[in-house]
Formats: structure tokens, sequence, C-alpha cells
């Protein structure tokens, strides 16, 4: 059982780093097989479309965030579990995050023009919630605060990034729009992975000091 738990620890910590990794990744790879990409002015999504020059390269890289993503998911709830934090809790926390990887996997699956695409992205709007739902679901305890207070300042800029991308789109930027919104709702999935993978393994190790465990 403890050597289950020290399995599932380690998996949400590298998982969740490899996630953000990966995303800004295929993006930043992307463009530098794509000459002459915008990425002001267009959106990420653009770099796997049916007439980019590499497009197979960032849908790639798209899927295998999706894959991480959602591994990070189902290690999250596990690791919940092992901080005593309620099963719904645990599980509409870590479920929306699994279904925002399930999405983008499904958007490197069918590129633009596919409309199936679209689809996947609108399946990531509860997504906009996440961070405010995993700090809703985070035990009331002092080392925990932090993380609280950062999930929860995330959740605002997300909302303000969302509102930024509608207004960039209108002007003509979507590109700057989008990228704004994923620097608030992609980084915090490693910063949560790597915080609570450690907090679950500090307690099993508390856990193992005391006499008679």
């Amino acid at each position: 059982m403890r050597a289950r738990r020290r399995t599932n620890h380690r998996m949400l910590r590298w998982a969740g780093i490899a996630s953000p990794l990966l995303y800004f990744g295929s993006i930043t790879v992307g463009c530098r097989l794509y000459p002459g990409f915008d990425l002001v002015r267009h959106v990420s999504s653009e770099l796997g479309a049916r007439n980019a020059p590499h497009p197979l390269v960032f849908n790639a890289g798209l899927m295998s965030f999706g894959a991480a993503t959602a591994l990070t998911a189902l290690q999250l709830r596990n690791v919940l579990n092992d901080l005593h934090i309620p099963s719904v809790r645990a599980g509409i926390a870590s479920g929306v995050i699994a279904l925002f990887g399930f999405a983008t996997l499904m958007a490197g699956s069918f590129p633009l023009p596919d409309w199936k695409h679209a689809a996947a992205a609108s399946l990531g709007l509860p997504h906009l919630l996440g961070p405010w739902l995993l700090a809703v679901a985070l035990p009331i305890r002092r080392d925990m605060q932090s993380l609280r207070v950062y999930l929860v300042s995330t959740n605002i800029a997300m909302v303000l990034a969302m509102a930024s991308y509608m207004a960039l789109a209108h002007l003509g930027y979507p590109g700057l729009g989008q990228l704004l919104y994923s620097f608030t709702a992609v980084p915090y999935i490693g910063v949560s992975a790597y915080v609570l993978s450690r907090a679950a393994s500090r307690e099993m190790s508390s856990l193992n000091r005391r006499p008679g465990t």
C-alpha cells in the first residue's frame, strides 16, 4: 500500500511538471517549423492545421500534453484521497482537469478545419473554474494556505484573461489573447501537482515515524 502511494506521488509530480512543458514546448517548436507564423494574430491551433508545414509535430505535442494532463488528474485524485479530502470534492476538482486533458487530446487528434476540433475546445470550458474547484477541495491546513491563495488568484487571472481573449480577438489579435489565457490556465497544473505530491509524501513519512505504524 505504501509503495503504491509513493508511486502515485511520484507519478503526479512528474506528470504535472511535464504537462506545461509539453504545452509550451509544442508551441515553441511549432512556431520554429512554421516560418512567418504570427503568434499574436493567429491561434496556436493553426500550427497543427492541415495546411501547416509540419502539423504532425504540433499535434503530437498537443496530444502528449493532453495525455500528461489526464494522467496528472488521475494521480491527483489518488493523492487528494491520501490527504483525506472527501471523495466528491476530490473527484470534481480532478475531473475538471481530466476533462481539460481529454479535450486537448481530442483537439490534437482532429486538427483544423475539422469541426471536432472546435467541439473539443468546448469540452475544456469547465476548466475555467479548475483552480477554484481545487482550492475549495483542499483541506483547511496551514501548509495548504499558500497554495489555496495561489489557486484563487490564478482563477481570477484566468477569468480576466478569458475576457481579454474575447476583446483581443475582436481587435484581430486572437493569438495574443489565447497566449495570455494559456499562461494562467496551464502552469497551475504543474505547480499544484508538485506541491500536493510533496505534501502527501511528507504526511506519509510522518505517519511512518510514529510508534506503532
